[in-house]
């Protein structure tokens, strides 16, 4: 019976590091990516004029504090959900960003449905003033 649990944890950890979403993590390449962080959630429900809209500042710190998914919206209105270290504890690395102008490194990866994640390796804020 032990030989049987055995096997059976080893096809699991084989499965689990194979996955597609693993995989595609291992071969995405770093991306630098530049936009708006904002509010995952708020771009979904509300769309781009209003979740990005400066109006929109204070409602995408308090999603960001409550531990919403953040995402960048780019200048190509492209939107990448932001994952990773960054994003534990209620998105605490990512507070000083909310709501404004940064580049992001990181792996992109993109799902079935053409979604694309960027997997967060580092973030800083950008001055967009001429």
């Amino acid at each position: 019976m032990r030989k049987f649990y055995a096997v059976l944890a080893a096809v699991a950890i084989l499965v689990a590091f194979s996955s597609p979403a693993v995989l595609a993590q291992k071969d995405a390449k770093e991306t630098t990516i530049s936009g708006k962080l904002i509010d995952g959630a708020c771009y979904t429900k509300l769309g781009k004029d209003k979740a990005v809209a400066d109006g929109h500042n204070n409602c995408n710190m308090k999603c960001a504090k409550s531990g919403s998914p953040l995402a960048i919206f780019t200048t190509k209105e492209e939107i990448y959900t932001v994952t990773g270290d960054y994003t534990k504890d209620n998105n605490a690395k990512l507070l000083d960003f909310v709501s404004k102008q940064v580049e992001a490194k990181g792996h992109v990866m993109t799902d079935k449905d053409g979604k694309k994640e960027l997997h967060l390796m580092s973030i800083k804020e950008v001055d967009t003033k001429p």
